[in-house]
């Protein structure tokens, strides 16, 4: 498997396989907390790509469906998975500190 970035430019070092055991503990992992998403009140800011060929895009409108705090997403239509390498990683930085700023306490 290698990067799933769209900027034939950006290198990322990826495995040459996947490690199974942590897979697998993230999977128990999600069983746990998946059912507590709901006791995320806090403000959320959830950037997706509709081109990621690693997560399916629809996770993020359940993820976004879950929690009980305010969700402001960011799609980022530029780049796959890998996006904080990808051409929007610019928009990221920007988003993610204006985020950051706008609700910091």
């Amino acid at each position: 498997m290698g990067s799933d970035i769209a900027d034939p430019d950006a290198i990322e070092s990826a495995y040459s396989e996947t490690p199974i055991a942590p897979l697998l503990s993230l999977f128990d992992a999600a069983e746990d907390f998946g059912a507590e998403l709901h006791r995320i009140s806090q403000p959320v800011l959830l950037m997706s790509s509709p081109q990621d060929h690693v997560v399916p895009p629809g996770d993020s409108d359940h993820l976004a469906a879950s929690v009980s705090g305010p969700v402001e997403r960011v799609t980022l239509e530029r780049s796959y998975h890998v996006a904080t390498q990808d051409y929007d990683k610019d928009l990221i930085v920007e988003r993610a500190l204006d985020f950051v700023a706008r609700h910091a306490f």
